[in-house]
């Protein structure tokens, strides 16, 4: 059952009922829907990317805006490992014809917004317009032994604690000069000529940041990684919450990952432990079985994994 969140001055109370809705939600929070689907999948160069301000969060009634801060203090206060950054928001992305190369529709957003829309305990009452819904990643990375590489989510993350997923986090706006929602709208009034060339600097932040997230959470040297393949994008139904999924072949057995990752990767706190699972198996174990304990758009992600296996890549 949806939340209702009161005023901002009872949020206190409102806020301690998210543990229950957090609890109930498990079996939930696996649905997943497919967007698209790449199973050939695609290369950098083969997708377009359209970043304008008419893609942004649309505001609601002041009670939620208000509730988004409110959200936000609370979070902060039980968890001091969270910080604000801006995020691409995520519209559409059209797919026309085999032709012409998708285009990936976006706008911008920050942390904060998105968990006070999309995490908030009232998030089913509100409509997709007022969501961040900010784009995340995730990456099937595949061993030289024909092995998926997995992570146990820790309790410091902001969602979905406690799960089993890929690596992945998101592209960051930053990366493109975009540090601040303050920066954005300086740049949409501002606009320029350079459009494409700021898009194209988005596209490859989106592969760029995939290596990065893989490099920073496992310990896989980026020279190991090889082609990054785009195999589609996929939604979390609870909390709408998107993804882009790559693919990535790695020259490392899985023994040598475990070697790295017990070394410690930069970003260790975000997990406990790294899996290493038989791709076949673990197809079979997330999509045939559901025995994995895995949030939906990373479920959506292994979904888009069987179609591009079944491309004929043996």
């Amino acid at each position: 059952r949806p939340l209702a969140l009161g005023r901002v001055d009872t949020i206190t109370t409102d806020m301690a009922a998210i543990a229950v809705e957090d609890e109930t939600s498990t079996a939930r929070i696996r649905a997943f829907e497919v967007i698209c689907s790449f199973p050939d999948g695609i290369s950098e160069s083969e997708l377009k990317v359209n970043c304008r301000g008419q893609n942004d969060r649309q505001q609601s009634s002041s009670d939620n805006e208000s509730n988004i801060d409110a959200i936000w203090k609370y979070r902060t206060s039980t968890n001091s490992s969270l910080f604000n950054g801006t995020k691409f928001r995520f519209k559409n992305v059209q797919v026309h014809n085999a032709s012409s190369p998708p285009m990936l529709n976006l706008g911008v957003t920050d942390y904060k917004s998105f968990l006070g829309t999309n995490c908030a305990p009232n998030w089913q009452q509100l409509d997709p317009s007022n969501m961040a819904s900010p784009l995340g990643n995730a990456a099937i990375v595949e061993t030289e032994d024909e092995r998926v590489v997995l992570l146990k989510r820790s309790g410091n993350v902001g969602e979905a604690p406690h799960t089993v997923v890929m690596p992945g986090g998101h592209p960051e706006p930053e990366m493109v000069g975009i540090r601040t929602i303050d920066d954005w709208e300086k740049k949409q009034r501002n606009a320029d000529s350079d459009d494409d060339g700021f898009n194209d600097d988005i596209c490859g932040e989106l592969w760029d940041s995939m290596v990065r997230e893989v490099v920073e959470e496992t310990g896989i040297p980026r020279e190991t990684l090889g082609e990054v393949l785009c195999i589609g994008f996929t939604r979390r139904v609870q909390n709408y919450r998107p993804d882009i999924i790559f693919f990535i072949k790695c020259t490392l057995s899985s023994d040598e990952v475990h070697r790295l990752y017990a070394e410690g990767p930069e970003h260790k706190s975000e997990s406990t432990d790294l899996i290493t699972m038989d791709r076949v198996e673990f197809m079979k174990q997330v999509i045939k079985k559901d025995s994995i304990d895995m949030p939906g758009c990373h479920r959506g992600g292994v979904e888009l994994y069987c179609r591009f296996f079944a491309q004929g890549r043996e």
